[in-house]
């Protein structure tokens, strides 16, 4: 039986879960559930045969995947997408699938572009928590002032 390709369908449908629990793996690690029930619909296989670690650093595969056809697979699939292979090529991030049939995201290096966004979403945070303090303090101030002027 040919397996080449057998789980780009797979990661082709999960690929925007992929890409944006990726981003948020600057957060920690990051979790997508995989029914059983798509994993099977692929061929009767041993649950080992979709336990997997695949590590990929600056767009290289960091561990060996050889034989290891749905991380392979995986892999091809995020280097077809240009918004995750940016973040490839400057990140190192790590995918695992265990028993649970989770695919579990890490990022071992966060990526410059995400840094920024992060910095930038922190400073918006701020911004608007320092607004709103200072919203507080003039509704305290209003009512005294308006006593002051009777």
């Amino acid at each position: 039986m040919n397996n080449k390709n057998l789980y780009y369908p797979l990661w082709r449908k999960y690929l925007a879960v992929i890409a944006v629990q990726m981003k948020n793996s600057v957060k920690g690690e990051r979790e997508i559930t995989i029914p059983k029930t798509e994993l099977h619909a692929l061929g009767e296989r041993k649950i080992s045969e979709f336990l997997f670690t695949l590590e990929i650093k600056n767009s290289k595969i960091k561990n060996n995947i050889r034989g290891v056809n749905i991380a392979r697979d995986l892999a091809d699939i995020l280097a077809e997408n240009k918004s995750v292979r940016t973040l490839l090529e400057n990140g190192h991030f790590q995918f695992a699938m265990g028993k649970d049939h989770l695919l579990k995201i890490s990022s071992l290096e966060v990526p410059s572009e995400i840094t920024t966004e992060v910095s930038a979403e922190n400073s918006v945070g701020n911004t608007t928590e320092v607004a709103e303090t200072q919203v507080d303090t003039v509704q305290e101030e209003v009512p005294s002032l308006t006593e002051e002027l009777s």
